[in-house]
């Protein structure tokens, strides 16, 4: 140990210490590897204070806090770093297993909100943010992404380095596509490909229907066996029917014919045209016979192949092309 000069400095050699306590419990030297050492034995807890404040406690067995002001910043734990306040950081490198940063909004409610980037509350003003929300205002979890309320915010999701999916700041979204049509206000759906586009509805991972469009076509329907396309209107009561073997019913869910009507049909100019074949100034009646309202749905038409008309010559001035009576006949009596 050396005095003097006119600093009255204490000089302590490499591993020489300044021993306090009855039992040396606080040891503090500079060792001869360079290390600024204070040392505090029998598991005594270091702290460092004004005679006002906490600074830093370091707890054999515990942890380490840090503060500010009197008041705790930094605690490191035996799960990890505590931190009550505001982090910033220029940037943050690693793995995160659990993020949770909770967040006591205007209305007093604990979110346990998790942001990332922006500010402000969800219906953000001042740039982009994920947020993700555990209980909003006492409502249903939800994960929220926000662009901003910024001039052509979108949202933008991307695979393999480019763009796959956006919705733009209209409402508009795009599949394969950047730029979803806007009609007249209307908010859109656009599916881009290649070779067109397609919308698969599944059921237990099973495509069980489908729509999908190629150059020059756009179909929908049904990919299972015996499948059915149905429409609904009202209050959601099937209306019309196409089966799997192509008939068509309306009101009839059973059609067994290309067309089935349950219920009065109107085709004005079919029949027009249809009378007008025939029709002259000798007519004194015509009489249209639609089979299919008769009590059997005109099933007699199929038991008569035997009478007279299937044994006539066909394609004569009196018979015409097919065998079998029409299902709507025109009779004219002149």
């Amino acid at each position: 140990i050396q005095m003097g000069g006119s600093g009255n400095n204490i000089t302590f050699a490499d591993n020489n210490k300044a021993m306090f306590g009855d039992d040396n419990d606080l040891q503090i030297y500079h060792d001869a590897g360079g290390f600024n050492q204070i040392v505090a034995l029998n598991d005594h807890p270091i702290q460092i204070k004004t005679a006002s404040e906490n600074m830093i406690k370091a707890i054999p067995n515990g942890g380490v806090e840090l503060y500010h002001n009197n008041s705790q910043k930094l605690a490191i734990t035996s799960t990890g770093i505590g931190v009550t306040g505001t982090v910033a950081a220029n940037g943050i490198i690693g793995q995160v297993t659990n993020l949770d940063i909770k967040q006591n909004t205007s209305d007093g409610a604990d979110n346990k909100r998790t942001r990332i980037g922006g500010g402000g509350d969800v219906i953000n003003t001042r740039g982009a943010f994920i947020e993700l929300h555990g209980n909003e205002h006492a409502s249903t979890g939800k994960a929220i992404i926000n662009a901003g309320n910024v001039t052509g915010g979108e949202i933008s999701l991307r695979t393999g380095g480019s763009e796959k999916v956006v919705i733009t700041k209209s409402g508009n979204a795009g599949i394969g596509t950047s730029s979803p049509n806007n009609y007249s206000g209307f908010t859109s759906l656009g599916i881009n490909g290649s070779t067109g586009g397609i919308v698969e509805f599944m059921d237990d991972d099973t495509v069980i229907g489908e729509v999908f469009s190629g150059a020059d076509y756009l179909a929908m329907g049904t990919t299972t066996a015996g499948g059915h396309l149905r429409f609904r209107t009202g209050s959601g009561s099937e209306k019309v029917r196409i089966t799997s073997d192509g008939n068509v019913g309306i009101g009839d869910l059973t059609p067994s014919y290309k067309l089935d009507v349950a219920g009065t049909t109107k085709a004005e100019q079919y029949l027009l045209d249809a009378v007008a074949k025939d029709i002259s100034d000798t007519a004194v009646d015509v009489f249209i016979y639609d089979t299919r309202k008769d009590s059997d749905g005109g099933a007699w038409r199929k038991r008569t192949q035997h009478t007279s008309w299937y044994n006539e010559t066909l394609n004569t001035a009196t018979r015409g092309s097919r065998k079998e009576f029409p299902a709507v006949a025109v009779i004219v009596a002149e």
